[in-house]
């Protein structure tokens, strides 16, 4: 029925504030233990490259 579609476009705009809120948060947490991660990855890599 278009009823339960209507009900749903309804309640989109409610919730997708808070949810992109969230997302956004969630994707800053994550690129920054990317970015983390990256940064000591090479500096084993240095570490390993160098002669001992």
């Amino acid at each position: 029925g278009s009823g339960r579609g209507d009900d749903r476009s309804q309640l989109a705009p409610a919730l997708a504030e808070p949810r992109l809120a969230f997302a956004r948060e969630e994707l800053e947490c994550t690129s920054t233990a990317w970015h983390q991660g990256r940064r000591v990855a090479q500096h084993h890599a240095q570490n390993e490259s160098e002669p001992q």
